[in-house]
């Protein structure tokens, strides 16, 4: 891959160029959330692109794609390039959320929004969005990552909170964040909402099956078979094998890095 980086700004007020004249390439890991959110962004939106996978499993941590590395210095995933002019350097985006955002508006026309148009669904929807990243994500790496017991038992409390707001705030006939309609919202936690089953699996937690949390199951039991979602799923076996290290405490990465320092992986 070659050409300059173009920032959000150089970008507002170009004409939409053809479809047939754009190329997309993400650079992902089959194993990260943070990369099937852009994966499942841009199946539902339908549009094509070449996946590169971008982590390779050394040991405890990984080695990274140099393509990663020229795109993104931190090399973390997921990592979009679109490459919307053939005259013009590509346009890089290095954050999940943010990836989500752009594909959602750099292809206005294909599908449903992301976001709806009322400015009070809007402001429930980034409200929604801070949770999952200020306590649902965090909370996961916390109790999967940290080895004391009473962590990990605070951890557990602390995602229930987080998931019993995300249920609290779904609509009686469901079966998404918006109802009818899969939003951005519903991307941003399938992936999470996907890897509770590790959290069973090597900490013994489980959200409640019913009671207040009888909407975030309902939830989830539509978002798993959404095309978009399935198309991006992982093998549990797998993931089991992945996380593994993550569990035992040893996994050197980023994400555990900060984990273990008490830090938010919201700040990574």
């Amino acid at each position: 891959m070659s050409g300059g980086l173009h920032s959000v700004s150089a970008l507002r007020g170009t004409a939409p160029v053809p479809m047939e004249l754009a190329s997309v390439t993400l650079l992902t890991a089959w194993f990260c959330p943070f990369a099937q959110r852009a994966r499942i962004a841009l199946e539902e939106k339908g549009i094509g692109y070449e996946a590169v996978e971008s982590l390779e499993v050394v040991g405890d941590g990984y080695k990274k794609n140099p393509d990663l590395l020229q795109y993104n210095p931190s090399g973390l995933v997921p990592v979009l390039i679109h490459r919307y002019d053939p005259d013009q350097p590509p346009f890089v985006c290095p954050e999940s959320m943010v990836i989500v955002d752009y594909v959602d508006e750099a292809w206005p026309g294909n599908r449903t929004s992301f976001m709806p148009l009322d400015p009070r669904e809007r402001a429930r929807c980034r409200l929604a969005s801070l949770n999952i990243a200020k306590k649902i994500v965090p909370t996961f790496y916390k109790m999967l990552v940290r080895q004391d017991p009473a962590v990990q038992e605070t951890a557990k409390d602390e995602l229930l909170e987080g998931l019993l707001t995300f249920s609290k705030g779904l609509p009686e006939d469901g079966p998404f964040f918006l109802g009818e309609r899969f939003s951005g919202v519903d991307i941003l936690l399938a992936p999470w909402a996907l890897r509770m089953f590790l959290l069973k699996h090597f900490r013994g937690f489980e959200v409640p099956a019913d009671g207040p949390f009888a909407k975030y199951l309902r939830w989830f039991n539509a978002i798993r078979h959404r095309p978009s979602v399935k198309a991006t799923i992982a093998d549990d076996d797998k993931l089991i094998a992945m996380y593994q290290r993550y569990a035992a405490g040893s996994a050197e990465t980023k994400v555990a890095d900060a984990v273990r320092r008490g830090e938010s992986v919201a700040n990574v």
